[in-house]
């Protein structure tokens, strides 16, 4: 048990919910006396009764007195457990907010890198239901603190009629403690182990239920296949889980026995006490339950605190994962943080760059140098995988690069808040989202200090020429897009890339990116969409990747990036002239450029 984290979380508790605090220990002082008030008044009515058979003359007002107190005792139980329940309800609902608004915060702070890392997924996904693993030790110790109020006066009963019952009751106690803390200890480590298995069981779930994925799924008809994936890795966390279960199980049967072993002891016992002394048939009634009831109530602390050991682990990892550092926190290890100018004068400098993700050796970019000037056009192509949009994460503030360094105008890039960075640029992801909110919203987000406005989300529309087919929807640009959070309208893959591109316009940054965003459309219309964009940015800096060499022509300079390095660079005639990789894949797409253009001459003249 991690003795800071604990502490940790008791700080929070203690600052969130004092008075869950108090309320919660008074009911459960209130609850631990009941059960033995219970007792008491049914041995005296037992004996009450028991005494006066027979007796015509009998009052029958103590039993009936007893009666009613019984029946007010039970209506208190009621009453303050439904209380109780309903306040520890709200905290911890309280609670949840709380702890899944760090983890969200931290999530979405944390450097981008830490989302290529399978460990960090795994991390994330064992964190679901933080909040009830959180409070789970408070409330157990709160129990315990309950039980043993109920267990003290168990125990005080019990030996006020033989010192035995009291022996009988608690040996039992310490084998109960040992093997709930076991279980406890391999069930987290269970779910530890099984995390990677459980989150793929889940995405191949998800998969098959989410729209996007159906069409695939039945054009490949992919459901066996899915489904069998599904299948073993689901029935393999299930078999790991029930095996435990069993020797848990297994466990408790043979705990079980030795209670009830102890119990026929005591109820020997009882026998025995009854033969040689003057014992009240109450005694005999109630002192079966008194036992059973203190064997449940040494159970129960001995599952509590086995659940308190079970549920720090949790919290240990609940901290583990917010002490991952954010990149404001990492920033202001810092000794001084500059500011970058209002505009760009000497651009962007790239020394030594080198590039790998967390928990990998191989480098993506190597020793890359480069100089970008301000209002440049950039186009950046080479093979998959050879590290060009590695690059750009880099150059715009997202990758911290392993090695090297990068200046904004002569400014380290490490002496940089990383969003001030970001500031300066927008970018069009090739995989960029399609957020199922308004058409308005999906426009504006990029800039969310003006979602809305609504003569610039109409202006900047226009200019990406997705104002025509929105004004169209049904209800313009307040239709929903998609048909995930309600009844929206779903868009083509083109419309979808006209929102995206719209989307960056809208954050009028002084560089923008490409990253491929219209890597879905034909040759001939991605080469429009490229020439649109050199005339909307014209006044910016502009960095487009593409597979197309077709639109590389457009821009001022060409870098051809090869497994992480830059192999040749110069404007598309310097790069035909050298006849190497950019000349290769330029020829070999330029026939059927040549094909497609024929083709539309044909349709106009036809």
């Amino acid at each position: 048990m991690n003795t800071i984290n604990m502490k940790k979380a008791i700080k929070l508790i203690w600052s969130m919910g004092k008075s869950w605090i108090f309320i919660s220990v008074f009911s459960n002082i209130l609850l631990g006396i009941i059960p033995v008030l219970i007792l008491i008044t049914t041995k005296e009515l037992v004996n009450s009764l028991a005494n006066n058979i027979g007796d015509s003359n009998y009052n029958f007002v103590v039993p009936i007195t007893l009666l009613i107190l019984q029946l007010l005792i039970s209506l208190a139980s009621t009453l303050i457990t439904n209380i109780n329940d309903y306040i520890d309800k709200k905290f911890q609902l309280h609670l949840n907010y709380y702890l899944e608004s760090e983890i969200l915060k931290r999530a979405s702070s944390i450097p981008l890198e830490y989302f290529d890392d399978n460990n960090f997924y795994d991390h994330l996904s064992r964190l679901d239901g933080s909040g009830n693993a959180f409070l789970a030790p408070f409330k157990s110790v709160i129990q315990i603190f309950r039980t043993i109020i109920t267990l003290i006066s168990m125990l005080g009963f019990l030996f006020s009629i033989h010192w035995s019952l009291v022996v009988f009751s608690l040996v039992v106690c310490v084998p109960m403690f040992i093997i709930n803390s076991k279980f406890g200890d391999k069930r987290f480590w269970l779910l530890y182990n099984t995390t990677p298995e459980a989150r793929e069981a889940d995405y191949i779930s998800q998969l098959i239920k989410v729209r996007e994925a159906s069409k695939e799924i039945r054009s490949f008809n992919l459901r066996d296949f899915l489904l069998h994936k599904w299948s073993t890795k689901f029935l393999k966390n299930n078999k790991a889980n029930l095996l435990l279960a069993k020797k848990e199980h297994q466990s408790k049967i043979a705990l079980d026995g030795a209670s009830a072993l102890f119990y026929g002891g005591a109820a020997f016992i009882i026998i025995w006490l009854i033969k040689k002394t003057k014992i009240q048939i109450g005694e005999f009634v109630v002192v079966g339950e008194a036992v059973h009831t203190t064997q449940s109530s040494i159970n129960s602390i001995a599952v509590d605190l086995a659940q308190i050991y079970e549920k720090s682990l949790y919290i240990n990892d609940y901290y583990k994962f917010v002490n991952y550092k954010t990149e404001d926190e990492l920033n202001d290890r810092q000794e001084e943080t500059q500011l970058l100018p209002n505009k760009l004068k000497k651009g962007i400098k790239l020394q030594n760059v080198s590039f790998k993700y967390l928990n990998s050796k191989k480098e993506i970019l190597k020793n890359i140098s480069l100089d970008i000037k301000p209002g440049e056009k950039i186009a950046i192509v080479g093979r998959n995988g050879s590290g060009k949009t590695t690059l750009v994460k880099c150059l715009s503030g997202l990758y911290e690069p392993t090695s090297g360094s990068i200046l904004y105008d002569d400014i380290d890039a490490k002496s940089i808040n990383p969003n001030e960075i970001r500031k300066k640029f927008s970018i069009i992801f090739q995989d960029f989202m399609r957020y199922y909110f308004k058409a308005s919203e999906n426009i504006a987000i990029s800039s969310t200090d003006e979602i809305n406005n609504k003569e610039k989300i109409l202006a900047t529309s226009k200019l990406a020429d997705s104002h025509e087919f929105i004004t169209k929807l049904d209800n313009g640009y307040n239709t929903l897009l998609g048909n995930f959070l309600g009844s929206g309208v779903d868009l083509s893959g083109g419309q979808w890339q006209k929102i995206a591109i719209s989307r960056a316009l809208f954050k009028e940054a002084e560089v923008l990116i490409l990253d491929e965003p219209s890597s879905a459309l034909d040759p001939i219309t991605e080469l429009n969409i490229y020439n649109k964009f050199n005339e909307l940015s014209k006044d910016k800096t502009t960095i487009f990747i593409s597979h197309r060499m077709a639109s590389a022509k457009l821009a001022d300079r060409i870098l051809v990036l090869k497994d992480g390095m830059i192999i040749e660079e110069g404007t598309h005639e310097d790069l035909i002239k050298l006849d190497t990789l950019y000349a290769e894949l330029y020829n070999s797409q330029a026939k059927w450029y040549q094909e497609q253009h024929e083709k539309e001459i044909q349709e106009v003249l036809v």
